[in-house]
């Protein structure tokens, strides 16, 4: 989407499912913090009529917003943090977690952590009234895409669409960059010293975790299961999110 505050925003729709349906625009979205959304762009999110933001990020970085310019509009605004270990409450700014030295390594230590987050997300997705929904943690691009790997792979998108999906993430990190460094100088700044890799968005990122949840759990069905997402919630969020 093209906006003027966040550089990472795309619709889930449009993408093939395994049984020759397409998943349905404008009923769930991923992105970026819309923390610097203008008012051009609260227009935009009014005529798609959003009605909830499920946000990702943890209760620091969270709280470094002053401002949240979408809860003019959405009535919908929650908090579901996802976490990388148990109790987990970063400080706020772009840190890489202890003992974290790869993204499969962080994406597999948010799967086993996150299973309450996990489940709670599904759950609001599957309610009629939560719908559309905007799905964000800071860049968009690891809690947002495990989220939306779950949700497409859990209603029938095959593995590389779903890599496709996210590996469009990678064109928008400069623009990502940019955005923080003007925006948010610490945010900026933190970025700036990451080690790079941790910045990709590689589809072998993606699949890599999707084969290690599959050869963990058994299926990604099993792996939501486990982590106790309602079997009707799936079933609902699959009807909604396919046509």
């Amino acid at each position: 989407m093209r906006l003027e505050g966040a550089v990472n925003v795309r619709d889930l729709g449009g993408l093939a499912t395994s049984d020759g349906r397409v998943t349905t625009r404008g009923i769930v979205f991923r992105g970026d913090n819309p923390r610097y959304l203008t008012e051009r762009d609260t227009d935009v999110f009014e005529r798609i009529g959003l009605r909830t933001v499920i946000d990702l990020r943890s209760e620091a970085k969270r709280g470094r917003d002053p401002a949240r310019p979408l809860a003019s509009c959405v009535p919908h605004m929650l908090h579901v943090p996802m976490q990388h270990a148990p109790d987990s409450d970063d400080s706020g700014t772009y840190v890489v977690p202890d003992g974290v030295s790869s993204l499969e390594d962080l994406y597999v230590a948010y799967l086993c952590h996150s299973g309450e987050a996990i489940a709670r997300t599904f759950s609001v997705l599957a309610d009629p009234k939560t719908l559309p929904a905007l799905v964000h943690c800071a860049a968009g691009k690891d809690r947002t895409g495990l989220i939306a790997a779950l949700v497409l792979s859990s209603v029938g998108v095959e593995d590389d669409l779903i890599a496709d999906d996210y590996e469009a993430t990678s064109i928008n990190i400069p623009s990502l960059i940019a955005l923080l460094e003007s925006a948010d100088p610490i945010a900026g700044d933190h970025l700036g010293h990451l080690d790079p890799e941790l910045l990709r968005a590689d589809r072998h990122t993606i699949l890599s975790t999707l084969s290690w949840l599959r050869s963990t759990y058994g299926s990604v069905d099993e792996y939501l299961e486990f982590c106790g997402v309602a079997d009707e919630d799936v079933a609902v969020l699959r009807h909604r999110l396919v046509s």
